[in-house]
């Protein structure tokens, strides 16, 4: 994966300074902030995504609770890590 990064960061150094006839340290500045700027736009909609996660989770977990407390089956390992995923959600969400 950082090998298929750098390659295209490389190429796109490489772009700007043919394209635009950047010197080889402008064309690294570019590209420098490019990729944070794209790194903050995807954190951006990941964050959205998660959000969207804990909103559902928050809204079926008073259901699932009940379900598990009324089901006959005592509470699993797989439960358990339902129920802290639900925690975990509910906290991400209010924290945001």
């Amino acid at each position: 994966m950082h090998l298929a990064i750098e390659v295209i960061e490389l190429s796109f150094e490489h772009f700007a300074e043919a394209a635009f006839g950047l010197s080889s340290r402008d064309a690294q500045v570019v590209t420098a902030w490019t990729g944070l700027i794209l790194m903050a736009y995807l954190a951006t909609k990941l964050l959205q995504k998660v959000c969207v996660a804990a909103k559902y989770a928050i809204a079926k977990a008073p259901a699932r609770l009940k379900e598990l407390k009324e089901s006959a089956v005592s509470y699993s390992v797989g439960h358990r890590l339902e129920l802290v995923m639900a925690a975990a959600a509910i906290v991400v969400y209010l924290t945001l």
